[in-house]
């Protein structure tokens, strides 16, 4: 008494006999679970005798309210779901179970009957709306199937679902677990005919990326040599829509296109630090600016250099087209921006990037420095991601400033008109940046995304600051001079000494010491300046220098030329070459016409010399050769004009009419 007092325990007056009744609830929890205990015996006492006594009494069936939904529960088999797979309307109709199935235990211990008669008793109070907002709560979120207008379908249908769920409750509670039965159980759904889905993605799958209408005229005679039936366009608009979208695509979509449909790897470098791995690419620009040596119109590449941990751009380049010179102009840039060594370079596999200068295992300019040289897999630009985000930020809005922009996202009509106004006289008014101008926008774009942009990925910190923070002291290898590093990236080729002379790039270099200090065919290592053709270094296998070598006089042209001026001659020459094959192609669609003039022959009558025209001191006649194409314009003339100007050009002139 105590204890109930000091914990304000819900209490009333006894309805018969002195003393006072405790609500359940207010009770401690030892106390509601020895009550608990005491419940469940002696339900299960009665259970007991009830089993018994009909099994010795004959079996009658009476149709009485109360025993009919006992025996349609006894028909349907209890199935337990998987309680990963529920949802929150299960776990809500599961709470509702239990709050009936203790109310219907508490109504049997009251009462003293069975279940069928706790669920009459129940099932009739809340059909009434006699019971309490929680009770009823819980009655409704059972009423899962509503039929008629009824309330809860009314009272038997309240009874019906209240005996099912006392008989799934005292499974559960058998098996351990009172809710491993009250969840609802869930109609299998249906899926679509595999065989239907096989035909439709194999006519679906195809690289030509068909519509929906002409699968279905495709799948039509194979479904119906099939003995299938042939769905309408609305069904088979719902299966495409059902089917996984990396499913349905593969086939339509490949390459890297498709890959953007896959899950990406993410790479964490939260152990790197900067100048561990730089990658490069390079990046057509979305804009015409005029060409430094002809003046046109032309669109420039451009090599960017990042530093993968903070993603600055160290280093970059401007050249008119992709080559290894480009990559080496930037990766050189680069170097002598940050006087850093990286330890990978990371790029695609084009040409520029994987080119023998670069990429030869002796005398490629990465291996010689001990750089490894990474490459992506091809089809995949996903992996390189992190230098591919930044073109929008970069290149690509600098080209949106420009007039001459043709990016991908700009509208197609304009920049129709705009390329069409560049083959015009004076470039049809528009105003074409200047290759010079370009160098100076670059260099202001890149300055700012350097120290201004700030990156979600970085913590919304600039590349610079990040770059600075997680710098590796060691990666500084370089000093202040660029002579160390323009003799690191002077190109290399292997070549053979013939006579103390090496032939390179169409040209001879020889000296006094490569006749004597190397054997006849030995193989050396010549190392090139691609802006001076005068000279060239040479040096052993293991790196041993053997000194300059000069130009020779025994070469085809009478002035050497540089490498970069070879490497313009090629781009000149591919250049003329593919547009010769445009023209050859271009004319080879003649080639089905008739030409007639050729083979055409008339034969003329001759004239008797009393009606030939007579000019007085008319010289001999010379034999004049006149094409068919004159002879027919001769013949076709009208003669009245052609008299009238032979004879305003001679007045002596007489016809043979007159």
């Amino acid at each position: 008494m105590r204890m109930a007092k000091k914990n304000l325990w819900t209490n009333r007056l006894k309805v018969r006999g002195k003393g006072r009744e405790y609500a359940y609830d207010s009770l401690p929890l030892l106390t509601r679970r020895h009550i608990d205990g005491l419940r469940h015996a002696w339900v299960r006492e009665q259970q007991r005798a009830e089993a018994a006594a009909s099994a010795a009494t004959p079996k009658v069936a009476v149709a009485t309210p109360d025993v009919a939904p006992a025996a349609a529960v006894q028909a349907r088999a209890l199935v337990a779901r998987d309680p990963a797979k529920f949802t929150d309307l299960d776990r809500a109709r599961i709470d509702a179970g239990c709050i009936l199935a203790r109310e219907m235990e508490s109504i049997m211990l009251d009462t003293g009957g069975s279940a069928t008669t706790a669920a009459r008793l129940l099932g009739e109070r809340l059909a009434a709306r006699a019971c309490d907002a929680t009770l009823q709560g819980a009655a409704e979120a059972l009423y899962i199937k509503p039929r008629g207008t009824l309330y809860l379908g009314g009272a038997d249908a309240t009874i019906a679902r209240l005996v099912r769920l006392y008989r799934a409750f005292k499974h559960g509670d058998a098996e351990g677990d009172v809710t491993r039965y009250l969840a609802p159980g869930r109609p299998v759904k249906k899926g679509p005919d595999p065989r239907l889905v096989s035909v439709f993605l194999k006519a679906y799958q195809s690289p030509m990326k068909p519509p929906l209408a002409r699968v279905l005229r495709e799948i039509t005679p194979v479904l119906e040599a099939q003995g299938l039936d042939v769905p309408s366009y609305s069904a088979l608009a719902r299966l495409e829509k059902s089917l996984p979208l990396t499913t349905k695509m593969r086939g339509r979509m490949t390459g890297s296109e498709y890959k953007q449909l896959l899950p990406y790897i993410r790479r964490d470098d939260s152990h790197m630090s900067s100048n561990d791995v730089w990658v490069g690419d390079g990046h057509s620009f979305k804009a015409r600016v005029l060409h430094p040596e002809h003046g046109q119109p032309f669109v420039p590449e451009i090599t960017f250099v990042i530093d993968w941990v903070s993603r600055k751009i160290v280093g970059w380049s401007v050249d008119l087209a992709e080559s290894t010179l480009a990559v080496s102009a930037a990766f050189r840039d680069a170097q002598r921006k940050t006087r850093a060594r990286p330890l990978i370079y990371y790029s695609d596999n084009g040409s520029g990037q994987t080119g023998k200068l670069i990429d030869h295992p002796i005398t490629g300019t990465l291996s010689r420095q001990g750089i490894a040289h990474h490459t992506g897999i091809p089809g995949n630009p996903q992996a390189r991601g992190i230098i591919e985000r930044i073109w929008s930020h970069t290149l690509i809005a600098l080209a949106q400033t420009y007039p001459t922009c043709h990016w991908k996202g700009a509208d197609q009509l304009t920049v129709n008109r705009m390329q069409k106004a560049l083959q015009k006289k004076g470039f049809g008014g528009i105003a074409v940046p200047s290759f010079g101008q370009l160098l100076i926008d670059i260099e202001r774009v890149v300055d700012e995304y350097n120290r201004h942009h700030k990156h979600k990925s970085l913590g919304g910190k600039t590349p610079e600051d990040v770059y600075l923070d997680r710098m590796d002291p060691t990666s500084i290898v370089f000093a202040e001079g660029d002579a160390e590093l323009d003799a690191l990236w002077m190109p290399e080729k292997l070549r053979r000494v013939q006579r103390g002379r090496v032939r390179i790039f169409n040209g001879e270099y020889g000296s006094d010491v490569l006749a004597h200090a190397t054997t006849e065919g030995e193989t050396v290592r010549v190392r090139f300046d691609i802006h001076d053709a005068s000279r060239v270094w040479v040096y052993r296998q293991d790196g041993e220098p053997l000194g300059e070598a000069k130009f020779n006089h025994l070469v085809r042209d009478a002035w050497p030329k540089s490498y970069r001026e070879q490497e313009r001659i090629k781009r000149v020459e591919g250049q003329v070459a593919r547009h010769q094959k445009q023209i050859d192609a271009a004319r080879a669609t003649l080639g089905n016409v008739i030409d007639l003039a050729p083979s055409l022959v008339m034969d003329v009558p001759a004239l008797a010399p009393e009606l030939l025209p007579v000019a007085r001191d008319a010289p001999e006649p010379e034999t004049v050769e006149v094409s068919n194409h004159d002879l027919m314009m001769d013949l076709y003339a009208p003669s009245g004009r052609d008299e009238d100007e032979d004879a305003g050009d001679d007045p002596d002139f007489e016809s043979a009419a007159g």
